[in-house]
């Protein structure tokens, strides 16, 4: 997606609103979002991590952008028509085997029950823009992408579980959030999600302390950061991947994980404070269910979380949260929050080093 069509889809928005007074300080959000959803024990770690946290009263709320194709058992792979390729293809491979399955249903509705988010990541991580996906297209797969997930016990020969009505404790009308894959997004996608009411996108990569904006077709666009990794210089998306293709071509490097550890969490804390010291621009981080290096990009991410929710004034919640809270916003308060025109929080004070 061109920038051009970006700033005409996400940036016009309050042109023409007055300039309010002075406002109270807004909160500093902070949105982490996992993508994919195959590996079981990961899911099992972030739901227990976050647990701890609300233990330790710090509550952090995660959103879970699923592909739908974790949900179908490579036997039936059939049942999957992409849009664009041959049926039965999938760039990330299916789900495993039928208990398999049933285990991740069973992880999907507890997660929700405990307050986290089911999004969407579509199906099988192909790349409508570069592909050229049209409305048509892109209809077919959000479709698909229900049937995939809530048609999952049909689909694979289960029997619901009797812990949720029907097998479920979320139904379609619950996931109103979207990352596209490889973030390919382009008009007709902002066209099927306005029709399909969805409620915001994370797909579009965007400065590190930019307000989202709600597009033309009503919905809000939440930019994926451009951070400085510490140090460096070096801008990068603001995602776990990104940071595993820099450091190591994304190839396991054990010998290396402790800095990498650091320098993401050096990172991460960087672009933190730049916004909870400034215009309060929300913190919003994308990871996988894979533990890249060792598990230094999880570790870091755990660290950073444990460093900064329950801070003053920091909320950590899911990316609906937010965009519930955006709703409840005047377009004033709103260009006041993205001009700035609040008191600053103050900066602590270094010790002096003798």
């Amino acid at each position: 997606m061109s920038f051009s069509l970006l700033a005409s889809t996400v940036l016009a928005e309050n042109q023409s609103v007055p300039t309010p007074e002075k406002v109270a300080r807004p909160p500093q959000y902070i949105m982490i979002g996992f993508d994919g959803g195959l590996d079981l024990r990961q899911w099992q770690a972030t739901r227990d991590f976050a647990a701890d946290m609300t233990k330790n009263n710090k509550p952090v709320k995660f959103t879970y952008f699923i592909s739908g194709v974790y949900f179908l058992r490579q036997a039936n792979r059939h049942f999957y028509a992409p849009p664009k390729h041959d049926v039965g293809y999938s760039n990330i491979g299916f789900g495993e085997s039928a208990m398999g399955i049933a285990s991740r249903l069973n992880m999907m509705n507890d997660a929700y029950a405990e307050g986290h988010e089911i999004a969407s990541r579509g199906n099988g991580q192909f790349d409508g823009a570069r592909e050229n996906w049209d409305t048509n297209d892109w209809d077919s797969e959000f479709k698909q992408f229900n049937d995939l997930v809530f048609g999952a016990y049909f689909n694979n020969g289960l029997t619901p579980s009797s812990k949720y009505p029907q097998g479920y404790a979320l139904g379609e009308k619950d996931v109103v959030g979207f990352r596209a894959p490889r973030l390919g997004v382009n008009e007709a996608l902002w066209q099927t999600m306005k029709a399909m009411n969805f409620r915001y996108d994370v797909s579009v990569p965007g400065a590190s302390t930019l307000w989202p904006t709600k597009n033309k077709y009503g919905f809000w666009n939440i930019t994926l950061p451009m951070i400085e990794m510490a140090g460096t210089g070096k801008l990068i998306i603001g995602m776990d991947y990104n940071f595993y293709y820099v450091h190591s071509k994304a190839k396991e490097d054990l010998a290396n994980r402790e800095h990498y550890r650091k320098e993401m969490l050096d990172s991460y804390m960087n672009y933190f404070n730049m916004n909870y010291y400034g215009r309060r621009a929300p913190v919003s981080l994308g990871h996988n269910f894979e533990k890249y290096n060792g598990g230094a990009y999880w570790d870091a991410l755990q660290d950073f979380v444990k460093n900064v929710c329950g801070m003053p004034e920091v909320k950590c919640v899911s990316y609906k949260q937010y965009a519930d809270w955006l709703d409840t916003l005047t377009p004033e308060i709103l260009t006041s929050y993205k001009l700035g025109q609040f008191d600053l929080l103050p900066r602590p004070r270094r010790p002096n080093i003798q």
